[in-house]
């Protein structure tokens, strides 16, 4: 029989090795050829195993921003100095330093419901903490200015005759703060470095135009009040410069920003000791296309102010003349665009700058001729059909990227990451188990039969238990009313339970029961009866039908609740005394029998009578009590749960966001706990059964052999699921890796070429542009879109105004 078992064994365990090993095999050649294959296994072990005792160490792009200074300044001297000169190393090492990477900004998330400009933008609900990130940003700046302008002057230095290097360098000479704030210099030498700039690279507008900015914010105030600009000069001789370097601008022929400052940074954080998923998110964090929106802007809110002002004024003629610039700007941008996707702005620019000469020319007709009207209307017609096919485009682009990801598993990493995080305390649990059977002693005694359906069910009865409180239950998938009653009942339930159980198992009634029957099971039955009422008066009370009785009761003298009590336990004891009726016959003669029974009854209806304030009060207030005791939903940080809710747009009680739930209150740790929990209580159950003892009696006195075999059972629990749990990561970890890679490769290929990145957009647009019905359509959906504007924006007729 021993030699049976132990074979049974020997095949399970090298079915459960022969299957680790295939999946182990399966995962070891998709990890090997990926770049960041073993990156990824690795944190997933870390995470899964030193996660438990300390927080893994965070990312450089998550730290804070005087962390990430503190962090790449010793790293960009270092590789300067151990790599041979070049330009294009010293340009990315200065876009590093230019600014923090923004993942920061999670931690500073916070609920903010009324923010229009999130309305807008169709996230309702979460802000972020603007004050505190910019003064995190600051502290970086602080650190990281002037070490960013030097390699800027390095990378020029290195190669004088690259115009993009002098582009950029022009750029970084200001900080960009990342919401609104104007552009500050960072250095007392930018108007010489940039007039230096300009006579490398003469054709192009950006120099005179950030000359003009600087002269400008420093020669006047621009503030929005009373829905309008309002421009304050306080040095009108500054202010004068300013305009002359914007005349001399708007007569060079393009504007360029500069392109390859991704590369350079890609180029330069391929040598930093971080790993391969870290650089490429510190790569694309780079803001480089956001410098160019952030000089698009500056000059669209200096140029609308003057405008704002002019028109303010009553020259209307020279509000007109400055809107034109504003369009002379777009127009060397899209000179200089090189097939970029930033066209976007200058397009968006030209539609504001076209809708607003119009405006003015409406006020005074023949400032604007019907053939400058005409080409207008014909560029903003233009720029709007330009538009409609990139979102087009962009919409088509989506749905192939989509198409082609689908399958790839979004969410696995977080799975596979949650499979073996609780496989570790698992693991250590059984072997916790398996030697503490060991060291109980020798297993002597036979053990009690607990087969494998048993552990099933342990587990599956712990999951749902702790998936339905801790997951449908903060989700509201089970409504809150339902909840409260439910635990309501939970309690009362409890109450009678241990009401019944010590007046059978400690009173004289024990002498009413059958040899055969014993008290656990007699009290079993009668705590089903009672459940089964308390469920029944619960959904009676709390129907509408039913509210006279609240009513009535809380009105009740304290001599009526007493009576109501007696009542009721008199009720009860009744019929426990006439359910065993039949065994009182067998008694009838024994006096003390009797006896003992009537003073155990009437000692209970004493104390329930003097009980029953206490207990109907308690009852009162248990609905309220409920309410606080059962768990809510969690949000993230300082955004509450509904707000998350809403932003992750999930509906309300959807089972997704119960399981989200169920992971934000660590429920599969509860489920575990409570499954090992189960199979311990029940093995130890019927190991003290099979020698003839109660619980009670096991856990007194038993044999060390018997604590022995229910360690076992509780390990060997634990481990198969640890196993499993073991299983199920290795087989996620492929697809988890793919999906990691393939995010690798999209994010560097899009820093180390952002042309040959953006090019399929481009196909697409090209595409669009060949097909005549499809441009008709376009040109289509623009006119209504006119139509319908510009009826929205004439008046109603006296008629229907009145």
């Amino acid at each position: 029989m021993r030699s049976s078992q132990c074979t049974r064994r020997s095949i399970l365990a090298i079915l459960v090795m022969a299957s680790l090993t295939v999946l182990a095999a399966r995962m070891i050649p998709v990890a090997s050829r990926a770049e960041t294959g073993w990156e990824t296994v690795r944190a997933s072990v870390r995470d899964a195993s030193l996660g438990w005792f300390s927080d893994a160490a965070r990312p450089i792009h998550a730290r804070l921003p005087r962390d990430q200074a503190a962090f790449w300044l010793p790293q960009t001297e270092r590789i300067l100095r151990d790599s041979p000169p070049s330009a294009s190393l010293a340009m990315g090492a200065a876009w590093v330093l230019d600014s923090p990477s923004l993942t920061f900004m999670q931690d500073h998330m916070q609920d903010h419901t009324h923010s229009e400009a999130l309305k807008l933008a169709g996230v309702p609900g979460i802000d972020l903490d603007w004050e505190k990130i910019d003064e995190l940003c600051a502290e970086f700046e602080a650190a990281c200015a002037a070490p960013c302008v030097e390699l800027a002057e390095l990378a020029t230095r290195l190669e004088p005759d690259e115009a993009r290097w002098w582009q950029m360098r022009a750029q970084l000479l200001f900080s960009a703060p990342i919401f609104g704030g104007r552009m500050v210099q960072r250095s007392s030498e930018s108007m010489r470095v940039l007039s230096a700039a300009a006579a490398h690279d003469p054709e192009n507008a950006l120099y005179d135009y950030l000359i003009a900015l600087a002269c400008w914010n420093e020669a006047a105030t621009l503030t929005f009040v009373e829905d309008a600009d309002r421009l304050e000069v306080l040095d009108v001789a500054r202010f004068e410069q300013g305009l002359e370097h914007f005349r001399r601008a708007q007569q060079l022929p393009q504007l360029c920003f500069g392109e390859g400052g991704l590369a350079a940074a890609a180029q330069f954080v391929d040598r930093v000791g971080i790993s391969r998923t870290e650089r490429a998110d510190v790569a694309v964090g780079r803001r480089t296309e956001d410098r160019r929106a952030k000089v698009h802007m500056a000059f669209r809110n200096w140029l609308r102010g003057r405008a704002e002002d002019a028109h303010q004024r009553g020259d209307v003629r020279g509000a007109i003349e400055i809107w034109r610039q504003v369009l002379r700007v777009a127009d060397q941008e899209l000179a200089c665009s090189g097939g970029e996707r930033t066209n976007i702005l200058p397009h968006s620019f030209r539609i504001v700058a076209v809708a607003r000469i119009r405006e003015l020319a409406a006020e005074e007709p023949g400032l604007v001729s019907r053939a400058e009207l005409a080409a207008l209307e014909a560029i903003d017609h233009s720029s709007r059909v330009t538009l409609e096919v990139y979102r087009r485009a962009d919409d088509r682009l989506e749905g192939q990227q989509a198409s082609a990801s689908a399958g790839t598993g979004t969410y696995l990493l977080g799975w596979g990451v949650e499979g073996l995080a609780l496989a570790v305390p698992l693991a250590v649990v059984a072997l916790a188990g398996l030697l503490a059977g060991r060291l109980l002693g020798t297993h002597t005694s036979v053990r009690a039969s607990f087969g494998v359906l048993r552990h099933i069910a342990c587990w599956m009865l712990a999951v749902a238990i702790s998936f339905a409180v801790f997951g449908l239950g903060p989700a509201e998938v089970i409504p809150r009313e339902w909840q409260v009653t439910i635990f309501c009942a939970v309690v009362w339930m409890l109450f009678a339970a241990m009401v019944v159980w010590f007046s059978v198992k400690h009173s004289g009634l024990r002498k009413l029961l059958p040899p055969e029957r014993t008290p656990e099971r007699t009290a079993l039955v009668h705590v089903i009866v009672l459940w089964i009422a308390a469920l029944v008066v619960l959904w009676a009370t709390s129907r509408d039908d039913f509210a006279w009785f609240i009513k009535g009761l809380r009105q009740l003298s304290v001599g009526a609740v007493l009576s109501a009590a007696a009542g009721l336990s008199l009720f009860f004891w009744l019929f426990l005394i006439l359910w065993t009726r039949s065994l009182r016959r067998k008694h009838r003669a024994d006096h003390d029998v009797r006896l003992t029974a009537t003073t155990v009854i009437g000692l209970l209806l004493l104390a329930t009578a003097a009980l029953a304030p206490i207990v109907v009060a308690g009852l009162a207030h248990l609905p309220a009590a409920a309410d606080r005791t059962l768990p809510e939903a969690i949000g993230a940080g300082r955004i509450t749960a509904e707000t998350l809710r809403s932003a992750i747009q999930l509906e309300e009680g959807s089972w997704l966001w119960a399981v989200l739930q169920w992971f934000a209150h660590r429920g599969e740790l509860v489920a575990a706990g409570l499954a090992l929990a189960t199979v311990a209580c029940w093995a130890a159950r019927r190991e003290a059964r099979a020698d003839g003892r109660s619980l009670w009696q096991l856990l007194r006195n038993g044999p060390r052999s018997r604590w022995a075999h229910v360690a076992r059972r509780t390990g060997l629990s634990a481990a198969a699921v640890a196993i499993c749990c073991l299983a199920a990561w290795l087989a996620l970890m492929p697809a988890v890796i793919r999906a990691v890679e393939s995010d690798y490769d999209d994010k560097m290929s899009y820093v180390r070429d952002p042309a040959g990145y953006q090019q399929p957009f481009w196909n697409i647009v090209a595409e669009i542009e060949a097909d005549k019905a499809a441009m008709e359509e376009a040109r289509a959906v623009v006119r209504e879109r006119q139509a319908a504007s510009t009826k929205a924006s004439q008046p109603l007729p006296a008629s229907q105004n009145n």
